[in-house]
């Protein structure tokens, strides 16, 4: 009796704990995975299906993409269609999510698409995760993504979102696929490259993934098992296409606006927002009250500018990225919710969340009930339906990092054998919340690190529940359940 005890031990603390038997490991739960894929898909879907008109798609940035999917129809290469023609050769946004648009028959479709996409990501994870780390971390990592509330509302829009964090994903996961093969497989050299392919999509898609590139490769060639040759190979395989893209678009830039960019949209951000918010911090104006005293100075100049204000305000620069990382990390964002909802007033003009956190943070603990009555009416608009989702939203989130951080704890406790691929994803989710850490930040900023914080949250809470039943005392739920 007392060996069959120990056993059972043994059994349950290994549970998605990372050192499970190989034959135990590959069992992937397909079934439970593509129902939870069909959950988020239909999720997903209820507006599509709920709502004839296709207001609730908009945002901020969707007329833009729309205007430039008809500059291809209209043949005038990526340059926007306005009443009067072509406009100028575009340089802000990058080609891959117009061109998407063009290549679908509608708006409709591109909506149905999306939610497609995200139902194909979430059956994706669940595999990825079941194969590398138990069955409980992949349907955990799943249900996380199928129930996400902010991926839901911009599955529903015109935006970057989901596709670029499906191209992200799938880069990510290929890369450690690549890595993980023997030297002599032939196949992982195709895996390394369709790593790059799908990064260099994801630039297209979007211009920030350039600085996850750098991240992916250093991780190759430097943290990966293997000799120096083989992991150098690796890591040329994964940047060689997203070079080329960038090389080549910038060249397009240069010769067709003059602009010798990739995009300005990085440029952009950082003097708008990144410099506009440092000096809203440091001298505690708002950030319209800043605005309307900036300086118009050429695209050329927002890089240095911005670089020289930061320079003379280090201290204020921290705060802002600071809370605005919690923010983007945590909050969820109000007003595009209510619009997919049809809940939606107007929006007030207020400086973003992320410069009002602090204040926020520092009235509950000063005046908790003032305070969350405040929030409630100026915030909330006083809607006990919109409350209730956000506090679903707010609750998500927080299971979310609590099973991430349940998962480093553990893995942190198993030096020297830490598993690199997991230490790798939670180093790419805070480094993409990171550089989203601005005023411009709002919790669709947080959906490109979805995909590994669930993955890395699964696998936390799954060993945190092999560990409660590993206890003695809670054997006997273990002999019931079974």
């Amino acid at each position: 009796m007392k060996g069959e005890t120990a056993r059972e031990i043994s059994f349950a603390a290994s549970a998605c704990s990372g050192s499970e038997p190989a034959s135990r490991v590959q069992r992937i739960p397909y079934a439970w995975l593509c129902c939870l894929a069909l959950v988020a898909l239909i999720f997903r879907w209820l507006p599509l299906l709920l709502e004839p008109g296709l207001g609730w798609t908009a945002a901020n940035n969707s007329e833009a993409y729309l205007d430039l999917m008809e500059g291809y129809r209209h043949g005038c290469g990526f340059a926007a269609w306005t009443a009067t023609g072509c406009a100028a050769p575009e340089t802000s946004r990058t080609p891959g999510y117009p061109l998407l648009l063009a290549a679908l028959p509608s708006v409709r479709s591109a909506v149905a698409m999306q939610a497609v996409l995200w139902s194909a990501l979430c059956l994706a994870v669940g595999i990825f995760a079941s194969r590398r780390w138990g069955a409980g971390a992949g349907i955990i990592a799943c249900l996380l993504l199928a129930l996400d509330v902010s991926s839901f509302v911009y599955s529903n829009k015109i935006m970057t979102e989901v596709p670029f964090t499906f191209l992200l994903t799938a880069a990510v996961m290929a890369e450690l696929r690549a890595l993980e093969a023997a030297r002599s497989d032939r196949g992982a050299g195709a895996l390394m490259l369709l790593a790059g392919l799908l990064f260099a999509c994801a630039i297209a898609v979007r211009p920030i993934a350039q600085m996850v590139v750098p991240l992916a490769a250093l991780f190759a060639i430097f943290v990966w098992r293997g000799n120096w040759g083989w992991r150098l190979g690796m890591g040329l395989l994964l940047v060689a296409l997203p070079v080329v893209l960038v090389a080549g678009w910038r060249y397009r830039n240069r010769t067709q606006a003059g602009i010798d960019t990739f995009s300005t949209v990085g440029a952009f951000n950082l003097y708008n927002f990144r410099a506009a918010g440092t000096i809203a911090y440091a001298t505690g104006q708002s950030l319209q009250t800043v605005w309307r005293s900036w300086d118009k100075v050429p695209v050329e100049s927002y890089s240095r500018r911005a670089l020289a204000i930061i320079r003379r305000h280090p201290f204020a620069f921290a705060y802002m990225t600071g809370w605005s990382f919690v923010y983007v990390a945590l909050v969820p964002d109000r007003w595009p919710l209510a619009r997919v909802l049809s809940l939606e007033k107007q929006p007030k003009v207020q400086d973003p969340g992320s410069l009002r956190i602090d204040g926020a943070v520092e009235g509950v603990v000063n005046s908790p009930l003032r305070t969350l009555a405040s929030i409630y009416r100026d915030e909330l608009d006083s809607s006990p339906l919109f409350t209730a989702l956000i506090i679903a939203q707010l609750a998500m989130t927080v299971v979310v990092w609590s099973g991430a951080a349940c998962a480093v704890i553990s893995e942190l406790r198993r030096y020297p054998a830490w598993d690199a691929r997991l230490l790798f994803m939670v180093a790419a989710a805070l480094w993409l919340l990171l550089l989203a850490a601005g005023p411009e930040g709002t919790d669709r900023f947080r959906i490109p690190a979805l995909p590994f914080l669930a993955i890395v949250s699964g696998l936390g809470w799954c060993r945190v529940w092999g560990r409660y039943f590993a206890h003695p005392a809670n054997l006997s739920l273990r002999r019931k359940a079974a």
